[in-house]
């Protein structure tokens, strides 16, 4: 497996359990608890719920293609825009308590996908530090 695989299956997996299953399954009173304010209409959350699955399955198609030595640019692209976007506003807004955790959650990701973008080789590399024999890019019309 490679370091940029795990960085997408963490991701995947921490956002599954944190905010893809409660946003679109929890009823609308422990969203309310969850979120810390009246909900008057959870269709809102439960889009941001189904939005948020749709965003995992981009991540998901990127393991294979990481997997087989291509640095899939447009996931890791959407990756920052998301967890980046995601951590500007929440440390805007002055995280507190759990969304203190989930904030650091998205910043980090967002900062090693900005990472993984000057060390493809590293990040392409397998956890135990093997490197693959080439890393080609997805970019066209890029020979390296």
């Amino acid at each position: 497996m490679t370091r940029l695989s795990l960085l997408f299956g963490i991701k995947i997996a921490f956002t599954v359990l944190v905010v893809a299953i409660p946003f679109v399954l929890l009823p609308s009173d422990r969203l309310t608890d969850v979120m810390g304010s009246e909900i008057t209409n959870p269709t809102i959350y439960r889009l941001y719920g189904v939005a948020t699955v749709a965003l995992l399955v981009g991540y998901g198609f990127a393991i294979p293609a990481a997997q087989s030595g291509s640095f899939p640019t447009g996931p890791v692209a959407m990756g920052i825009v998301s967890n980046g976007g995601a951590s500007v506003l929440l440390w805007a807004t002055g995280p507190g308590g759990t969304s203190f955790v989930l904030t650091s959650v998205f910043t980090l990701i967002a900062a090693l996908l900005v990472f993984s973008l000057f060390q493809r080789q590293v990040m392409l590399m397998t956890v135990s530090g093997k490197a693959l024999a080439r890393v080609p890019s997805s970019e066209p019309g890029d020979h390296r």
